[in-house]
């Protein structure tokens, strides 16, 4: 990341820590700095897919407002270390934006006059206790409009506006692609979600039913060893049909690579707040089957990718911070679009090679944000709170 600092930190510190409970220990110990524009909480850790987006937002901001202050409110290693430069907290800056869980903001963030909150879901409700977080903030920034009406439906009267993520400019297709001896479906998750959101068992069950006398295809993958992945080992003989691959970081050059060096993703997802896994694959110009729905119907379409339908609804509550449903994965339909991509794999990788240079220029990192960051920069230039508030009003409830 090519950022100059326009100012230096002082050696005042300021310490706060905020306790969960649990396993969670927030700590909010930074050093001081003054007269800061923006000051921004991120969850900057372990190369999560939250921390990397944190990083381009933290990015396209700064280029817009030099004097944005950083702050990783997670203890740890940082996921950039070159941004702690960046790093330190000014509570009288006029302007703050938290990235994270609405039940991890602590109390003297909403000290700051306009006081925002980026946050997602993955159902069609929010917990209650987010709703009272959320109407607490001058605006609430979502990643889709699956999420913005979530949370809508969810009695958020504070005006929401969808910050979609966007596309570093790595994914791209690094080769163009051949069918040679094994046409190389391709999934990628964590174990926490595993059972609940990513539909893996569905997957696999699809995948053996239809490829079981097969040795020209193979289901490759790519996640954390867990005990979920072992009891679907053993309950499923995986034989050669299905290859486990170790979830671990890569750059993002070399995420890319991965959806270049197969032939198709398959992204069984009962719900996504967004969804990166097919934004990226798109991107790269690899055929993606998966639902046209929740966060990924922003982007999905059938000009570049598969639909796969969903049938009903499961309840979410229990299930981490999920309130709502999630949806169902009809199965045989997905089995059947596992067939579909082994016949007419041709096609649609010709469908989505056509797709792919619009759908990056158009999802850049410095596009998806335009409008958010517009509107700081203009709410940066007033000095009245409720002129502020009126221009968030004018400008997302449009």
């Amino acid at each position: 990341m090519d950022i100059e600092s326009s100012f230096e930190l002082t050696d005042g510190e300021i310490v706060a820590v905020f306790d969960l409970g649990q396993d969670h220990r927030f700590t909010y110990e930074a050093p001081q700095r003054n007269n800061v524009s923006l000051q921004f909480y991120a969850p900057l850790r372990d190369h999560a897919s939250m921390a990397n987006v944190s990083t381009a937002v933290f990015s396209e901001l700064h280029k817009r407002l030099p004097d944005t202050s950083l702050h990783n409110y997670l203890p740890g290693p940082w996921v950039n270390n070159a941004l702690t430069q960046f790093h330190g907290i000014d509570h009288d800056a006029p302007i703050a934006y938290f990235i994270g869980v609405p039940d991890q903001v602590p109390e003297f963030f909403f000290d700051h006059p306009i006081a925002i909150g980026g946050f997602v879901c993955e159902t069609d409700r929010i917990l209650d206790e987010w709703v009272a977080i959320c109407n607490r903030l001058a605006l609430v920034t979502v990643p889709s409009n699956w999420c913005r009406d979530a949370f809508i439906a969810s009695g958020v009267t504070t005006p929401v506006m969808v910050v979609p993520h966007g596309l570093d400019p790595e994914y791209r297709p690094y080769k163009e692609k051949e069918r040679r001896d094994k046409l190389i479906f391709f999934n990628s998750f964590h174990s926490h979600s595993f059972y609940s959101r990513k539909g893996a068992e569905e997957l696999v069950r699809s995948f053996l039913k239809v490829f079981h006398k097969r040795d020209d295809v193979v289901l490759r993958l790519r996640t954390d060893r867990c005990q979920h992945l072992s009891t679907l080992q053993r309950t499923y003989d995986f034989a050669n049909l299905i290859e486990t691959e170790e979830l671990s970081y890569v750059s993002t050059e070399e995420y890319a690579r991965i959806f270049s060096d197969v032939h198709c993703t398959v992204h069984p997802s009962r719900g996504e707040g967004f969804g990166l896994v097919p934004f990226q694959s798109v991107a790269c110009e690899t055929p993606v089957i998966a639902p046209h729905a929740t966060g990924m119907a922003d982007y999905l379409d059938a000009n570049n990718s598969i639909e796969l339908k969903t049938n009903g609804r499961i309840n979410g509550e229990g299930v981490g911070n999920a309130a709502g449903t999630y949806f169902t994965i009809d199965e045989q339909h997905l089995a059947d679009q596992l067939l579909y991509v082994d016949a007419n794999w041709s096609d649609e990788y010709a469908k989505v090679r056509a797709a792919g240079p619009e759908f990056r220029h158009r999802h850049a990192w410095d596009s998806a944000l335009m409008p958010f960051v517009d509107l700081i920069v203009r709410l940066h230039k007033l000095n009245d709170v409720d002129a502020m508030q009126g221009l968030i009003d004018k400008v997302v409830c449009a």
